[in-house]
């Protein structure tokens, strides 16, 4: 990431979004109640749009990275949800407390007149009303947040992100919003219902909590639309429902409702709250562009930088990453560019010791087969780790070590890899090894006869296994009923044992035999 670029490319949008909205703030502030004020209205919240795509055209950026792209429908419709749940909320406490009143004669009969029904039923007008404002009214008032959101979500949080940090962007993001709107606050008449010092705080605290909920949509869905959708949904609830909806009861009233009162900021902090809580600690590591259409790139080259350091928090991993580059630099891009696609897919890096399983799961699917036609020593190192590993699998976990038995790395693995990586890293690099030993040879396997198995069988039972324990253990799958863990478990480990002590020509051949039914599984 190049944080010169970036801060370059913001102070940038910073600056046009700015003295294109001067424009717009002097043609509002001077002009008192006009009818062409609504135009005003729109060209000023077009104004960060405009400053996102002349910065996107003067340094050379690539458009897409505005997330265009629609997404997945979820996010779009949680966007025009989310304000109606909080909204809803807020306005139900106003009207149970009796802060404000519901539907009152006054409010319905300004709806009658707007709407044209002024013989129609009070019930029937307010539902008419909802509807109409909740679809036709959704239209428009996307129509002027779309131009807001080109600029905030799309350019610039994502952005902040990637400079910052999650969490600081969403408070650097929404400072710039707030402060953007405070002329029209403390000067105009964008807030009629309350003093400057009660208004201006109150409506701080709703853009925080907004720009949370907005920052989390844009960087786990990966497109500018659900913010937009977010935007417009929240202008028309609260600017046009339920503000409308609400009838005073003394002058509370005021200090309650809208964007300028109390209450719909104090439930937006519990929303926002939710969302911080689920914000996934990576976000900022993956790039300009997160998930969803409209990568580039610049993104996954991001990306993968993030997944190389993530990967290089173990050094004990270094060696096995290091190899598999030298040896087979084919498959360590391909599996390191799964990781990466899959972090892109998920808003979310992995831990250095899922990345390190999964690559020795891959390298042994891919390449496994050749691994059995390695030498005795490197197979037998291969086995000697398998058998260090399950007796500290043991130790730390019974269930774990059973999981591992079947192929199965379940979060208990994990954990337990994180306080045991040279051992990981010692099973990676003999599979590796043996891999590499395997390559140079074309030798045809040696069958496994009946007698082979005789043999083996006869050593597990003089080691003391019970009959569904070698089954279990030769057929590769779980008893039934099931055995308990703790004696699975050391059943593992004493048929590595009972391996080991074999004669070389039998444990070539088994050796050879297991590792092509590990590479199949």
């Amino acid at each position: 990431m190049d944080r010169g670029k970036l801060t370059g490319d913001v102070s940038l949008f910073l600056v046009l979004t700015l003295t294109i909205s001067c424009i717009f703030y002097a043609l509002i502030l001077s002009a008192g109640p006009v009818q062409g004020l609504r135009l005003y209205i729109t060209g000023l919240m077009w104004a960060p749009a405009i400053g996102a795509l002349l910065t996107v055209h003067i340094r050379k950026l690539d458009l897409a990275s505005l997330g265009w792209g629609w997404g997945e429908n979820r996010w779009n419709l949680a966007g025009y949800l989310i304000p109606l749940g909080y909204a809803g909320i807020a306005y139900l406490i106003i009207w149970l407390t009796g802060l404000g009143g519901f539907a009152d004669a006054k409010n319905v009969a300004q709806f009658a007149e707007m709407l044209g029904w002024k013989n129609a039923e009070p019930a029937i007008i307010v539902i008419g009303y909802v509807l109409l404002a909740a679809t036709a009214g959704f239209v428009t008032s996307l129509a002027t947040g779309l131009g807001e959101e080109i600029g905030w979500r799309g350019f610039l949080a994502p952005r902040m992100a990637a400079l910052t940090g999650f969490t600081p962007s969403v408070f650097i993001v929404g400072l710039i919003w707030g402060a953007w709107h405070m002329p029209l606050l403390l000067f105009g008449d964008y807030n009629q219902g309350t003093e400057w010092w009660v208004s201006a705080p109150c409506f701080m605290v709703l853009v925080f909590s907004v720009s949370m909920i907005m920052a989390w949509l844009r960087l786990r869905s990966g497109s500018l639309w659900p913010c937009a959708i977010l935007h417009a949904s929240h202008n028309l609830f609260i600017q046009g429902v339920f503000t409308p909806l609400t009838g005073e009861r003394g002058t509370a009233t005021a200090y309650a409702i809208d964007e300028f009162g109390i209450v719909v900021p104090a439930v937006l902090i519990g929303f926002a709250l939710w969302f911080w809580l689920r914000r996934g600690s990576d976000f900022a590591a993956l790039g300009i562009v997160p998930p969803g259409p409209g990568r580039t790139q610049e993104a996954l080259v991001t990306a993968s930088h993030a997944v190389e350091a993530r990967i290089a928090e173990a050094p004990e991993y270094a060696p096995f990453f290091r190899a598999m580059g030298q040896t087979f630099p084919a498959d360590r891009a391909q599996i390191i560019d799964g990781f990466v696609d899959r972090a892109l897919s998920t808003a979310k890096l992995d831990s250095p010791d899922v990345y390190m399983s999964d690559a020795i799961r891959a390298l042994r699917q891919t390449r496994g087969v050749v691994a059995a036609r390695a030498e005795l020593p490197a197979l037998t190192r291969i086995f000697e780790a398998q058998r260090q590993l399950l007796r500290a699998l043991g130790a730390f976990d019974p269930r774990t070590c059973v999981d591992f038995l079947y192929g199965a790395a379940q979060q208990g693995y994990y954990e337990f890899a994180a306080r045991n990586r040279p051992q990981i890293a010692e099973m990676g690099l003999a599979a590796l090894a043996a891999i590499v030993d395997g390559e140079g040879r074309n030798d045809d396997l040696p069958a496994v006869t009946d007698a082979d198995f005789e043999v083996l069988e006869r050593g597990l039972t003089t080691a003391g296994l019970t009959r569904p324990e070698i089954d279990a253990l030769l057929d590769g799958q779980i008893p039934n009923p099931p055995l308990p863990d703790e004696r699975m478990c050391q059943a593992g480990q004493t048929y590595l044992v009972v391996l080991g002590a074999l004669p070389e020509a039998l444990r070539q051949k088994i050796y050879g035999l297991a590792v092509q039914l590990m590479a199949r599984s």
